[in-house]
């Protein structure tokens, strides 16, 4: 047998055996094989983990959504804000939704070059910038509101309503409770 341990480590699991189990992607005589078991201990039961599996899992249903409108999640939630914060300064958008105001300027670029906001200058302060809709983009969220809809429907078929409106609460308490919540700004998008 190639991999006596691993198949023990199968084998124990299959019966009841105490350690956990993910699957992960392996190398085996250089090629990549199908998916195999890897004993990756107590990272399934570590509340970051799990919540890092959960991101990427709600994360690629809502690519595999809204990979016809080209939008990812932080895209969506800028046009979000904007949508109901109309003439919004881009620092305004930078601190509500943790994006470093040097990311924000690329996004926004983007979002510009595709029509579906425009920057103006403020009429109280020419260095800040006030962000609106376009008209196109207008009727942009309202397609990307439905189909994030549909998304939010989906992920509480899954889980049950009453589940889904759980974990919100649960994880609003550990978003207000971590320590330097009011500084959580991405380097990412």
């Amino acid at each position: 047998m190639p991999n006596k341990r691993l198949e023990e480590t199968r084998v124990r699991r299959a019966a009841g055996g105490r350690k956990s189990a993910e699957t992960a992607p392996s190398v085996e005589n250089g090629n990549l094989n199908t998916i195999e078991t890897v004993d990756v201990g107590p990272l399934p039961t570590i509340l970051g983990y799990a919540l890092r599996r959960a991101q990427l899992a709600v994360f690629k249903e809502f690519q595999a959504r809204f990979e016809a409108i080209n939008i990812r999640p932080s895209q969506f939630g800028i046009l979000t804000v904007i949508a109901r914060n109309p003439g919004i300064k881009q620092t305004q958008v930078s601190e509500a939704l943790y994006i470093k105001r040097a990311n924000l300027v690329r996004l926004l670029d983007e979002l510009e070059a595709r029509d579906l906001i425009r920057r103006d200058a403020s009429v109280h302060d020419r260095r800040s910038h006030s962000l609106n809709l376009t008209a196109y983009g207008t009727l942009f969220v309202a397609q990307m509101e439905e189909i994030h809809r549909q998304l939010e429907d989906h992920l509480a078929d899954l889980l049950g309503k009453e589940a889904k409106a759980s974990l919100l609460k649960m994880l609003h308490l550990l978003i207000a409770s971590a320590p330097g919540a009011d500084d959580l700004a991405a380097d990412y998008d």
